[in-house]
């Protein structure tokens, strides 16, 4: 004897797909938050394994769609306001309410000032911290219109900012 599935209503399935996202993004922000608690030293040091993570982070995820140094086309800047630098890459993945944005952008100072400017311009917009990684180079951040993880690191001299948005 079968049973008929009760019909899920769409409200459950954006909290389901908020759930994912929010789970991911933290996958994203734990990957980059273990390599900055490996190093302990000043703001200005660097970590090669916070870099090695962050960078094979930023690289999975710049394979998993179209990949470009210039921002996407359809990326919500009226919405999500980056950070003034140079696009260094930019991926795109899915469509339509499943649509996800990394974009990194070069940045200044170090890691943690970069991610804190970023940051900034993000609550100005209207977006809320929801989760902070110690360090300071990691936030996720939840707004009407999805969430968005921004994960900083300073390699050398240079410093980018990878910004991951998950729109709804």
């Amino acid at each position: 004897m079968t049973h008929a599935q009760p019909a899920r209503s769409s409200s459950h399935r954006s909290t389901r797909t908020r759930s994912t996202r929010a789970v991911a993004g933290c996958a994203v922000l734990a990957l980059v938050g273990l390599g900055a608690l490996t190093g302990c030293g000043s703001d200005d040091s660097t970590d090669a394994s916070a870099s090695s993570s962050a960078a094979a982070t930023t690289q999975s995820s710049a394979s998993a769609g179209s990949s470009s140094s210039t921002l996407p086309a359809d990326f919500p800047t009226d919405t999500v306001p980056l950070l003034d630098g140079d696009v260094t890459a930019s991926s795109t993945t899915g469509s339509g309410s499943s649509e996800s944005f990394d974009v990194t952008v070069s940045g200044t100072g170090t890691a943690k000032h970069a991610a804190a400017a970023a940051v900034k311009r993000l609550e100005t917009a209207g977006w809320e911290v929801g989760t902070k990684l110690p360090g300071g180079t990691g936030y996720l951040l939840m707004g009407g219109d999805g969430q968005v993880d921004v994960a900083a690191q300073t390699d050398g001299s240079s410093t980018t900012v990878t910004y991951q948005v998950f729109t709804s």
